[in-house]
């Protein structure tokens, strides 16, 4: 099994169609999930993953989990948000991130975002 969480705890604004930065790292099992950058993460092994994340904003939010392979878009009109989606990745070092993807900028308070390989 392999897990990772990230956070993010300030005030943070996030313009349209930025990727969420999550700067904090959480505890990290196994060595399948990896952090590139603040926004962006390497899921290194084909497979299924549990992507779950909390958000707290001021705003109705629409949310895009992408990757290189294909986008998950996830709409959602609540201020406090929790959202769970499985993806499968096709190759090794599959890209993922998570995007704003509301046409104007997007305070969030907190974040958390957790990946789970399943299988």
């Amino acid at each position: 099994m392999s897990a990772a969480d990230f956070y993010l705890t300030t005030t943070k604004i996030i313009e349209s169609y930025e990727p969420i930065e999550f700067p904090i790292d959480g505890p990290n099992i196994g060595s399948v999930i990896n952090r590139i950058k603040l926004s962006t993460f390497n899921l290194k092994a084909i497979g299924s993953y549990q992507i779950q994340f909390q958000i707290d904003t001021t705003s109705k939010l629409s949310l895009m989990i992408n990757s290189v392979n294909q986008p998950y878009i996830i709409t959602i009109t609540n201020n406090y948000t929790i959202g769970t989606t499985i993806i499968n990745t096709t190759k090794n070092n599959t890209i993922i991130y998570i995007v704003n993807s509301n046409y104007i900028p997007l305070t969030i308070n907190n974040a958390h975002l957790t990946i789970i390989k399943l299988l």
